[in-house]
């Protein structure tokens, strides 16, 4: 089993680049992608309490948030920064 952190990484890298997504504002963004973390651990057997579920989903979308500044700085939005990843992969690809 992956740690939780590990992968919540991975649920932001794969939400990063999600098409759907790009419309979304930062915090927006941050709270979806918490939303689907807070999804994958409850199906790995994690048992959230009803009481503590608001406050773990504003904890994670922080956090979720001070990645997703650090990873986007420098794009204005987030169609910006995935322009740049995928002209960089098409770049790669040659």
């Amino acid at each position: 089993m992956k740690s939780n952190f590990n992968l919540l990484f991975d649920i932001f890298d794969h939400c990063i680049l999600m098409e759907d997504l790009s419309d979304l504002t930062p915090e927006l963004f941050a709270k979806a992608v918490a939303e689907q973390y807070i999804e994958a651990i409850q199906k790995e057997g994690m048992i959230i309490p009803q009481a503590s579920y608001h406050m773990l989903l504003a904890s994670i979308s922080e956090e979720t948030l001070n990645i997703y500044r650090k990873k986007s700085y420098g794009f204005y939005d987030l169609k910006a920064y995935q322009k740049s990843v995928i002209h960089k992969i098409s770049e790669n690809d040659f």
